[in-house]
């Protein structure tokens, strides 16, 4: 994941087209909003996340997955781009692209 550095002036036609996907858990609270631009979803600002990372996993490769997220998680919390609010985490940037990972074996 990575912050865009403006964007509005990278903003491109595709992505003012596209549809906004929603991704809702009521068990985790999860409302989370996004758009896809070529071969990434951008997540849009004030989606709500999970208000920590837990989970663990049982089999090896999931469970370094796992810790792989909660780090990234942690950097997010602690550079300021979720912040943690009654329980619940929020996106506070404009947008967040995510890589598509069907092209990296992912």
């Amino acid at each position: 994941m990575r912050e865009r550095p403006n964007p509005q002036s990278t903003r491109t036609a595709a992505t003012e087209s596209s549809p906004v996907f929603r991704l809702r858990s009521a068990k985790s609270g999860v409302d989370a909003a996004a758009q896809v631009n070529g071969e990434e979803f951008t997540v849009l600002k004030d989606s709500l996340v999970v208000g920590d990372w837990s989970a663990t996993g049982r089999a090896p490769s999931t469970r370094r997955a796992y810790d792989s997220y909660r780090a990234l998680y942690g950097k997010l919390l602690a550079d300021g781009s979720i912040v943690a609010e009654a329980g619940q985490g929020r996106l506070t940037f404009d947008k967040l692209r995510v890589l598509w990972s069907i092209n990296r074996g992912l």
